[in-house]
């Protein structure tokens, strides 16, 4: 079996762990400031695993060059030496993603037991059932909206703001940067209008109050389901990779040698015994067996495999040996 996917030489490939990426604008901040690193000819970053693989163009990839364009973007970095370095790192990271979602479901619940009455506050004339408010009555549950609102800026929402004012020093813009700048003005909008009303003409001022707690709150909503789905679709990526062997038998010289997984480069050729696992996609060179791919596709028929058929590693020979 000749693999088609192996771990590339430090020389000319290199992965990084990127932390503090939370959406798609932070992905392409952190391609761009890779991509502009010397002797770089592509970079490829995954929001999901939080990595990025760099790709050489014809030199050797200064490993110090590129973590410090990731860090002057903003972000963390930190190289990964080998595959099984990139799984312990991702097994560390599945950690911290569980610590980073129930604090966002902790802000989460904060933002709507305080946000509840003031959207109450805010749409009190659309709710049947309830009194008409006097002028006075209407101030006061104004001035009760902006202490109940200032928690949700605050602490639901300070990510927010500090993320915008860092991107804002690196003179770009994300998402931070629209939730920051809408949420603020109209919370400094709405402030002036409950203890400066003067400056406004008679019966023309009203708060938002609701609008920001509403839109912070359910922004940060999102980023807990999301960062929930990503600990999941991580934890379900690691259980694939956990799956392959980690040596593999390498023929060579007409013996074979075990060598770990990490060794193994392109147009390597490899032994499949009966009964073992694949340790890394490849080819078929020799050899005629059924694979088991359930863990890949679900389908419980093994898949026979003929010279010139793919394999995947992870998956688990038949009866035949391949090579």
């Amino acid at each position: 079996m000749n693999p088609t996917q192996a771990p590339a030489s430090p020389a000319t490939e290199v992965q990084l762990r990127v932390r503090g990426m939370h959406c798609a604008s932070c992905v392409s901040s952190v391609e761009r400031a890779l991509e502009r690193v010397p002797h770089v000819g592509q970079a490829t970053v995954s929001l999901v695993d939080e990595m990025a693989r760099v790709s050489g163009a014809g030199a050797p990839l200064v490993v110090d060059d590129l973590v410090a364009a990731v860090e002057t973007a903003g972000y963390e970095a930190e190289p990964m030496a080998d595959t099984r370095a990139v799984l312990e790192s991702a097994r560390a990271r599945d950690v911290e993603r569980e610590a980073e979602t129930r604090a966002l479901f902790r802000r989460f619940r904060v933002g709507l037991l305080l946000g509840l009455p003031v959207v109450v506050i805010g749409h009190w004339e659309m709710i049947p059932g309830l009194p008409e408010l006097s002028a006075s009555a209407r101030v006061a549950a104004w001035r009760l909206s902006l202490l109940l609102t200032v928690p949700i800026l605050l602490f639901v929402g300070g990510a927010f703001f500090t993320g915008a004012w860092a991107a804002l020093r690196r003179r770009t813009s994300n998402m931070d940067t629209l939730i920051a700048l809408g949420t603020g003005s109209a919370f400094v909008y709405s402030t002036a209008v409950v203890l400066a009303p003067g400056l406004f003409p008679a019966g023309t001022g009203r708060p938002f109050f609701e609008a920001v707690a509403v839109v912070i709150t359910l922004v940060v909503l999102g980023q807990a389901l999301e960062a929930r789905a990503k600990g999941t679709t991580s934890k379900a990526l690691r259980a694939l990779f956990d799956l392959a062997p980690e040596t593999a038998v390498r023929v060579a010289d007409g013996g074979h040698e075990e060598v770990p997984v990490e060794s193994v480069r392109v147009g390597d050729r490899l032994l499949i015994r009966p009964g073992s696992r694949v340790p890394v996609d490849g080819i078929v060179v020799e050899g005629r067996s059924d694979v088991d791919e359930s863990m890949v596709t679900g389908e419980s028929m093994p898949v026979l495999k003929e010279p010139g058929n793919p394999v995947v590693g992870g998956t688990i020979n038949g009866a035949g040996a391949l090579t």
